[in-house]
């Protein structure tokens, strides 16, 4: 930030406010963003708010990594090489997240540090390769950091001299340290949340798979948060595998691009249901009706069905009580083809959009049920026999609708 820059605005605040009121409006404003904001920067924010709108010195044209200098706001155009996974992180009772890119030009290699929202843009967008396009980066230390009023966006139209970064994936099989590859997540495990040296973390296991086989991929932190979003089905791209002792994980330095695209995975196959076998499948049906939604209250300890106006089961065992929903899928490639499916728990909540309400669930159902009938579902089920032989589908999770 330029002396002159400075000079001005400081000269506005002094000329609006006392030089007590502005300390304490500067420390307001470094409190309200976790301690993140240099004082220069705070003084900056309460300038705009009292209507200070002096337009800040940025180079109009993109500068060379090479020629930058401590304190510039700059416009910059680069290739991503590395991608690290994102830190989330609270201070002073407020939560934040950092992620770090390492990014180059025809001439030098910088770290581009990226902050709050800006970090999600690394996690949502970037990728091995790319061009990002920053506006207004201010560089400190000899980093790149994003701030307010930086502006991050992809480049269709690299230019030529840009370094080349492209590393070619390889397939899951011969996945080593330091590859990249794409798969397809065939299950996905829970997320657990621990704690290390004073710190929250993340753990989930995916199971996953592409045409050369199916492995374990353990996430840690960030990156376990990520994926516990996604469902089973979604492809990813991961960049920067660790393994340690041939087990594949996604650590500090992996990046999980989540819903990838541009692979050469063959696309979701889905089980038609006149061929239906007892195990996990994927199946693209029609819900063509809807029988029932109720509670199931079943005892813990000798497995019977207790009746809703019965408090305890008669062997005094707890109670298990889950919600559930009873339906007709129809193969959305074969009219012909149709088997009874249950939807339990939050699946079956999610579906009629059931939440804290005085209205019963029973209610809901038969509102939503017109919307429901007829639409189409792509999801994972469990298939299995009853009593009579017959298979039934359990849904395991609910792609999309």
């Amino acid at each position: 930030m330029s002396e002159d820059f400075i000079s001005s605005q400081e000269q506005f605040l002094k000329e609006k406010v006392s030089q007590s009121d502005l300390e304490q409006m500067v420390l307001g404003k470094q409190k309200k963003f976790s301690g993140l904001l240099t004082r220069e920067a705070a003084m900056k924010l309460v300038a705009f708010d009292e209507g200070f709108v002096q337009q800040k010195r940025v180079a109009s044209r993109p500068m060379k990594l090479s020629s930058l200098k401590d304190g510039d706001y700059v416009t910059a155009v680069v290739r991503v090489k590395q991608i690290n996974c994102s830190r989330e992180f609270e201070r002073d009772g407020r939560k934040g997240k950092v992620s770090n890119v390492l990014v180059g030009d025809d001439t030098a290699e910088k770290t581009l540090v990226l902050w709050g929202g800006d970090a999600d843009f690394a996690e949502r967008k970037l990728e091995r390769n790319a061009c990002l396009r920053i506006e207004n980066a201010l560089v400190k230390n000899g980093e790149l950091h994003s701030n307010l009023y930086a502006k991050l966006s992809l480049e269709e139209n690299p230019p030529s001299v840009l370094p080349d970064y492209f590393k070619p994936a390889v397939p899951l099989s011969h996945a080593r340290e330091g590859e990249d590859f794409f798969a397809r997540i065939i299950t996905k495990g829970r997320l657990i949340e621990f704690e290390r040296n004073g710190e929250k973390r993340f753990v989930l296991n995916l199971t996953v798979a592409d045409d050369s086989g199916e492995k374990t991929l353990v996430c840690w932190n960030r990156n376990a948060v990520i994926v516990n979003f996604l469902t089973e089905g979604d492809v990813i791209k991961v960049e920067r595998v660790s393994a340690n002792n041939g087990e594949l994980q996604a650590s500090w330095n992996t990046h999980i691009l989540a819903h990838a695209k541009n692979h050469s995975l063959k696309e979701l196959e889905f089980t038609p249901l006149s061929q239906m076998k007892e195990g996990n499948a994927f199946v693209q049906i029609i819900l063509t009706k809807l029988f029932e939604a109720r509670v199931s209250r079943k005892c813990q300890s000798c497995g019977s069905q207790v009746p809703p106006e019965e408090e305890k089961c008669n062997c005094r065992g707890s109670l298990r009580e889950v919600f559930f929903i009873t339906a007709e899928a129809t193969d959305a490639f074969d009219s012909s083809s149709k088997l009874r499916l249950v939807i339990f728990g939050e699946q079956a909540q999610d579906l009629l959009g059931l939440k804290q309400t005085l209205v019963s669930p029973q209610t809901i159902f038969d509102l939503k049920r017109p919307y429901l009938e007829g639409k189409t579902f792509k999801l994972k089920a469990l298939a299995k026999k009853r009593e009579d032989g017959r298979i039934e589908l359990v849904a395991k999770q609910i792609r999309s609708w």
